[in-house]
């Protein structure tokens, strides 16, 4: 069959990757160190049939940076710095109107507390930016460059009863916004803009070294607004709650039994409302 043939033919490709990296860790002293990571990579495309234009070349950089910090007995303090970079090009005319810059920055603290064996809290803020910048976006009009920036917060609270009883809280905050981006002139118009918040509140109980049980309420809301000459409006609103419950099994040291439950009211736009149940179950192999 030739175009059977013409298909497969067009999948024979050369690639080539050159990679370059580094870790640093440095022990500034017992309270106090600095971890850095760092890489670059090429990798190169290049296909042999005339019919495959996706021939191109990527470059990644990405690099990390944490400090480390132990304030004392009780109190802890990390600080992450990421960023990723990624230029892809490809090399004919047909697909060129997809060269594009992709920057990732992300900056994350992370402060914990541990007062006492009954009570502990880590919390994280993170901002990021996202910018997708395509090459020729000017000369396209269905192709525009892109910014995606967010604010979350996290935290983690448990609190013990004893040693088989305690109280867990997990709270995630999250703000985001997409836009159209001029590069250039490093101005945005947004386009969406979203809050999402979930808590959820468990009951835990280790019966056995090996068993546990979790029982408690998930709540989830999201707003998602739109903008008119730059103002946000409302557009929609989802609201889902209700129980959730849990058991790991801890069969032998190499295999781990879960089992996971929910059953939630979705409410969507104040109004329109539905109910949702799940349950999965998840055999974990330690190798």
């Amino acid at each position: 069959n030739p175009s059977l043939f013409l298909e497969e033919e067009k999948k024979n490709n050369f690639s080539r990757r050159t990679t370059l990296s580094t870790n640093l860790n440095l022990n500034v002293d017992k309270s106090n160190w600095i971890l850095f990571a760092g890489s670059a990579s090429i990798l190169r495309y290049d296909t042999q049939s005339l019919l495959n234009d996706d021939d191109r070349d990527e470059l990644w950089i990405a690099f990390e940076l944490t400090t480390y910090h132990k304030i004392n007995r009780y109190l802890k303090l990390q600080n992450a710095l990421n960023t990723n970079l990624t230029h892809l090009v490809y090399l004919f005319g047909t697909r060129s109107a997809n060269n594009s810059w992709n920057r990732v920055w992300r900056y994350s603290p992370t402060i914990s507390f541990s007062p006492s064996g009954y009570f502990s809290s880590t919390n994280t803020f993170e901002v990021l930016a996202n910018y997708t910048v395509f090459d020729f976006d000017e000369r396209f009009v269905n192709i525009k460059s892109f910014s995606f920036r967010q604010f979350s917060f996290t935290d983690s609270t448990v609190i013990k009863l004893n040693a088989k009883v305690w109280f867990s809280c997990d709270s995630y905050i999250k703000l985001y916004e997409r836009g159209e981006l001029n590069w250039k002139e490093f101005k945005s118009r947004p386009i969406n803009y979203f809050e999402e918040k979930t808590y959820i509140l468990q009951l835990q109980h280790l019966s056995e070294e090996n068993l546990l049980f979790s029982i408690g309420i998930r709540y989830f809301n999201q707003n998602r607004y739109k903008f008119d000459n730059r103002k946000k409006q409302l557009e929609t609103k989802l609201l889902c709650i209700g129980p959730i419950g849990s058991i790991r099994w801890q069969l032998i040291p190499n295999y781990q039994l879960s089992i996971q439950g929910w059953y939630e009211k979705v409410t969507y736009d104040g109004s329109s409302r539905k109910k949702s149940s799940n349950i999965t179950m998840l055999l974990k192999i330690f190798v």
